[in-house]
């Protein structure tokens, strides 16, 4: 009976301190594992254990996060991902589509002048494209009348004007300006006496209703002024004296389809002797092309101007334009004078011809030498903003050359002489052939 209550308090004992065992091993409280960049990933699992990235996003599944994986030129584009990983090209622009980023693709001398040649023939379609849209037809044949180097007897764009002043109350003694108070409403040509009829009356709009050619018998043109605003004081241009306008939509549509297309954006004018615009931000569209024009000058005498055209296929092309003048009566401007300072470039898709000088020095000289032309010339051609030529002048030969990377030299013009001719004749269908001799 003893013998049995000792074995009892033993066992008692035992399980006591086995229970003490296991909770001590199985039920204290766990020491947190380490999480040094604090995304609540434990080191030992984390992908990035440096950064935090709680998503543990790995697009490329090396094992190394993609906040951890490097971007040497900080174009943010991952190094993995970039194909020009040395050089910042935040767009990944790759002419060739062989995967290496135009910025640090090395090309051939071959493959520049292929790239120049068709930098040119892509410029001259978009230039055909513009010439047989809609909106130089409406404009050049139709309006003004231009046809092989002639205009008509009659425009019929002077038809359309001769009366519409008196339609819209006009003041041709007083200060020229459109006040949409008096002047707004939707008016309709009447062409068997040349004048207008004022359909209705708006404050905000004006809306003229007329046939675009003298053949057409019905209004398929309509002319839309919307958001216009002008000037509070006027300003005089040339004898006369106007409010300018400083924002303003102007559409033409001809059956229903946009041809022309004009929206001003906060003009802000100059004080000089013409009212040359010192800011404006213009879009222009002359189906089918879109045309972007900034100007942003610190006075009167700098100018800083930018356009840019864009097409429906996406191509692009621009020129931008920095200048300073002497003075700002700008009806007596001497060009070789005057210019102070002057740089361009010239952008027609992957081309770029940039001066890289200042062009003023070599406009001021009277008679220059090869030497100096060359020295202030200094016109770098570019593809995809990778310099591929110099152009240097040949006073002996009297022709601009290109010499490429590889010190060879070829005649400029062996490039533009088609380009050039193409252009002139498409020209010409408007003007006429414009060298011919005169009898």
């Amino acid at each position: 009976m003893k013998h049995s209550s000792k074995l009892s308090l033993r066992r008692s004992i035992y399980i006591i301190c086995l229970s003490l065992i296991v909770q001590s091993c199985f039920f204290q409280k766990d020491e947190e594992p380490p999480d040094d960049d604090g995304d609540g990933i434990e080191n030992a699992v984390d992908n990035c254990p440096g950064l935090p990235n709680p998503d543990q996003a790995d697009a490329n599944e090396d094992g190394i996060g993609d906040a951890c994986e490097g971007d040497m030129d900080e174009d943010g584009v991952l190094d993995y991902l970039d194909n020009c990983p040395e050089t910042a090209n935040e767009d990944q622009a790759d002419f060739d589509g062989d995967g290496i980023g135009d910025l640090c693709d090395e090309t051939t001398v071959t493959e520049d002048q292929v790239n120049i040649q068709s930098a040119l023939d892509i410029t001259f379609n978009n230039i055909r494209n513009l010439k047989n849209g809609d909106g130089l037809d409406v404009v050049l044949e139709d309006l003004m009348g231009f046809s092989n180097g002639e205009m008509d007897e009659e425009l019929w764009v002077d038809a359309l004007t001769a009366k519409l002043g008196e339609a819209l109350g006009l003041d041709e003694e007083g200060e020229q300006g459109i006040d949409l108070n008096q002047m707004g409403g939707v008016y309709t040509f009447k062409k068997s006496d040349s004048t207008w009829i004022k359909n209705s009356s708006s404050t905000s709009v004006l809306e003229l209703k007329f046939p675009t050619a003298q053949n057409k018998t019905t209004a398929n043109g309509q002319l839309l002024l919307e958001n216009y605003k002008d000037q509070t004081q006027s300003q005089a241009v040339g004898e006369e004296s106007y409010k300018l306008p400083t924002t303003l939509d102007l559409s033409l549509s001809v059956d229903g389809e946009k041809a022309v297309g004009i929206s001003l954006k906060e003009i802000v004018y100059g004080s000089g002797s013409w009212p040359i615009p010192r800011k404006a931000d213009v879009e222009l569209f002359i189906a089918p092309h879109s045309l972007h024009l900034v100007i942003d000058s610190e006075s009167d005498t700098k100018y800083d101007v930018d356009l840019d055209i864009s097409t429906e296929d996406g191509d692009s092309f621009g020129v931008g334009i920095e200048v300073e003048l002497a003075h700002n009566d700008f009806e007596n401007i001497v060009f070789e004078e005057d210019i102070k300072k002057l740089k361009a470039e010239i952008r027609l898709q992957h081309l770029t011809i940039v001066s890289v000088s200042d062009l003023a020095a070599l406009i001021a000289l009277e008679d220059p030498t090869e030497a100096q032309i060359n020295e202030l010339l200094d016109l770098d051609i570019l593809i995809n903003d990778m310099k591929v030529a110099d152009v240097k002048f040949s006073e002996s030969e009297e022709i601009l050359y290109l010499v490429f990377k590889d010190d060879s030299s070829e005649d400029a013009f062996n490039y533009f002489e088609d380009f050039f001719n193409d252009v002139l004749a498409m020209v010409e269908d408007y003007t006429g052939d414009l060298f011919a001799e005169e009898e």
